[in-house]
């Protein structure tokens, strides 16, 4: 798999995942062990994204 880094010099992601939320805290601890078994789950790199929205 081909290496990408951004302008910061780290690798960048192959997979992201854009979440929004909104009156989620009671199920966002949940969501994130969710989302980072699923993360751990790849064959390549990822990172979740959570945006508010109101």
């Amino acid at each position: 798999m081909n290496k990408v880094s951004n302008a910061a010099g780290r690798r960048t992601p192959a997979y992201s995942l854009v979440i929004p939320i909104f009156n989620e805290e009671a199920v966002l601890p949940l969501l994130v062990r969710r989302i980072t078994a699923l993360l751990d789950r790849l064959d390549a790199s990822g990172e979740a994204i959570f945006e508010w929205q109101p």
